[in-house]
Formats: C-alpha cells, sequence, structure tokens
C-alpha cells in the first residue's frame, strides 16, 4: 500500500454504542493511520475510551480527537441534530486533506467519502421502514415526517463517494438515491474467530449477539426456546440503548410466559474475551433481524464454525449459506433443532473456510485503496 501522508478526519456521531457502525470507524481510522496518514475524529457526542477499548479488545486511538458540542439544548429534538450539526463543516475541513463520514445516512455530514450501511430515507415509510407511519402518534408524525423529508432530499447529495456495506445496500443506495457505490465488506477479527472453528465442543449453546433494541426481535427468544428441547440453552449478548430497558422488559416477560427460566441467560457490554469465549462455546448462532444490510456478529459466527441461522432477506443473505436461512420467524425452532443434529467439528471447520473474505485486513487494503484513488482523482 502506498503512504497517502494526509491530514484525515473521520467523523462519527458517537461511539457509545460499539456496534457495527463504530467498528468500521475504528479500523479504518487504524488502516488510515498505519498508512502513513494524520487522523483526527470528531464526534458529536462524548465517550469513555476505556470502554472503548475493553469491547474491542485492543487500543485504537486517533491522532487527535475533538468532540463537537452540538446544540445541547435540543434535548427534545434529538434526531435533527443530526441534520444540524453536519450543516457546516469549515472548521473541520481547514483542518484536514479529506474527510470521511464513518457512520453514513444517519449522519447527514457531506464528506468526501461516507461508508453507506443503508441509506436512511429508504427505512421511513417503505418496506424496511424502521418508523411506519401507521404505528405513530399524531404528534409523532409531526416531529418526525419533516425530518425524513429533509433527509430524502439530503442524503441523494451526500458525499462525493459512497462506500456500501454489502451488494444488498449498494443496490438500494442506487435505487433509492440513483447512486453508484463501491462495496467493501465491513472488518471482522477472522483470525481470531477461525481458531474457534472446527474444536470439538459440549452442550447445546445457542448464541445471538444484538443490540437491544425494537427491530432486532429479541422478545421471540422464549417463544423460540419453548419450542426447542429443554437441554438447549440459549445465550443473548449485546449493547443497550435508549429503549433497551422496554425490550430487555419483553424479553423478561416471555422467559416467565413460555416456562423458559434457566434456559435463557442475557449479559449486556460483553467484553471482545468474553464474546469470543462465548462464540468458542455455542454451536448456533440465531440472527432475528429481517433485511440487515449486513451483520458483522453473522460473520464473527460463521468464522467460529457455528451454524449462522439467518433471515432470507439483507446483506446477512451473503454471509450464511442458503439452507440456514428462513423465510419465516415460524421455521426458527425446527432449523434449531436441525442444526444441533447436525453440527460436527468439520462441519464447523467448513462453515468457517469462506468466512476468509470478511478479513479485517481485506478492510484495511481496501479503505486505503479508495482513498489513494479519491486522492489522485482530486489531486490532492
Amino acid at each position: 500500500m502506498v503512504a497517502l501522508k494526509l491530514r484525515i478526519g473521520i467523523i462519527h456521531g458517537s461511539l457509545q454504542m460499539m456496534g457495527g457502525g463504530e467498528f468500521v470507524c475504528l479500523n479504518a481510522m487504524e488502516a488510515l493511520q498505519k498508512a502513513g496518514n494524520t487522523v483526527n475524529l470528531y464526534t458529536f457526542k462524548p465517550f469513555d475510551w476505556n470502554r472503548v477499548d475493553r469491547i474491542l479488545g485492543r487500543r485504537v486511538r486517533p491522532d487527535k480527537s475533538h468532540h463537537i458540542e452540538c446544540l445541547r439544548f435540543l434535548k427534545a429534538f434529538e434526531i435533527y441534530k443530526n441534520l444540524i450539526c453536519g450543516f457546516d463543516l469549515r472548521e473541520i475541513k481547514s483542518e484536514v486533506d479529506l474527510t470521511f463520514n464513518t457512520q453514513g445516512g444517519s449522519l447527514i455530514v457531506d464528506s468526501d467519502l461516507v461508508y453507506m450501511h443503508f441509506p436512511l430515507s429508504l427505512q421511513f415509510g417503505g418496506p424496511y421502514s424502521i418508523l411506519p407511519l401507521e404505528s405513530m402518534s399524531l404528534m409523532r408524525k409531526i416531529y418526525t415526517i419533516p425530518f425524513f423529508q429533509a433527509v430524502q432530499s439530503l442524503e441523494r447529495k451526500l458525499g462525493r463517494t459512497l462506500i456500501a456495506n454489502s451488494k444488498y445496500t449498494a443496490y438500494n443506495i442506487k435505487k433509492c438515491l440513483g447512486r453508484e457505490s463501491q462495496i467493501v465488506y465491513p472488518p471482522v477479527d477472522v483470525e481470531a474467530c477461525q481458531r474457534l472453528a472446527g474444536k470439538p465442543r459440549g452442550g447445546s449453546k445457542v448464541l445471538s449477539i444484538s443490540r437491544f433494541a425494537s427491530g432486532k426481535n429479541l422478545e421471540l427468544i422464549p417463544w423460540i426456546a419453548s419450542k426447542t428441547d429443554k437441554n438447549i440453552e440459549f445465550e443473548i449478548i449485546g449493547s443497550t440503548s435508549k429503549e433497551g430497558g422496554e425490550i430487555y422488559d419483553k424479553v423478561l416477560e416471555g422467559i416467565a410466559k413460555y416456562g423458559v427460566k434457566g434456559r435463557i441467560t442475557i449479559s449486556f457490554n460483553v467484553s471482545n474475551a468474553e464474546k469470543m469465549r462465548l462464540l468458542g462455546d455455542s454451536k448456533v448462532f440465531l440472527h432475528l433481524i429481517r433485511s440487515e444490510p449486513f451483520g458483522i456478529s453473522v460473520a464473527e459466527a460463521l468464522s467460529a464454525g457455528l451454524i449462522p441461522l439467518v433471515h432470507r432477506s439483507g446483506g446477512q443473505r451473503e454471509i450464511a449459506p442458503p439452507e440456514w436461512q428462513y423465510e419465516d420467524f415460524s421455521e426458527v425452532p425446527k432449523l434449531v433443532s436441525r442444526a444441533f443434529s447436525v453440527w460436527n467439528p468439520e462441519l464447523s471447520s467448513n462453515l468457517s473456510r469462506p468466512a476468509a473474505r470478511f478479513k479485517t485486513e481485506r478492510f484495511s487494503n481496501e479503505i486505503v485503496d479508495l482513498v489513494n484513488r479519491f486522492r489522485k482523482r482530486m489531486k490532492i
């Protein structure tokens, strides 16, 4: 790789949640630094670096870190901060040669490069909507609709170069925004996960990794557990969100309703070491999200030799073998049982091998190459 020696400004809303977008941000920052660049990180919310280190499993730091105070008084209009904070980037652009928005459409910042996890405007009022109009109160509609109308206009002009996290996202960027994009799969610690594949494991454990939020369908797990053998255990690990408490309560209600207490374990914000331990101790990975743009946790599970059960939609179809995809949630209990009946170390090794295409090294090389090509095209 050519040492670019640029001053690059990476813009990300926050590193509080540590989901897929945050792993993209940190790995892009690390790759660009290793290629000889200076990287400044700009966020709109404060966060705890020690917590980031614990979850990531290693220490990553920008050359400079800037927390941009943005309309702290707008607590009642939180989603509008993403629009207002991104309007004026003159100060940031004066400090760097190139800007890179690693949070995509959920942060409306017109940067040189934008890593698009999924078009935000497509998630509103369409088949993949996270905020369906029919489920909103009148006040919620009054609050939300102007935001998405603005997003639908601004997102089409977002960034000079768009990067998609999967073929599925690239297709929807073209359909929704009328723009081409470069596909760069997110970084997955394949090497560490593959060391777990092919090894004998006792017990019958199903692992789910997800943020506790609506649309993740974690509340279905107690019902699924009730339809499977009593020896099968379910483990849920993930981060919390503002609505996480409500989803957690629904899971607890389901555990009591379906009589599966003792078979479902829930852990929040576990370290990378603990996540790896659980991947090495499980045989089946259960993913209950529809139309997931990619699914880093699915790729991690596949790398570790777990059988990944995913919905037949979204970018996760590009990861999991077709025979382990389902159309309807009603199919899941039987699929769980079948997975345990066939899992063995040899199958585990075979599942793991194709995951090599998601290696962090591949992500790093492709991001550096994209930045290099952008530099040459723009004569920076």
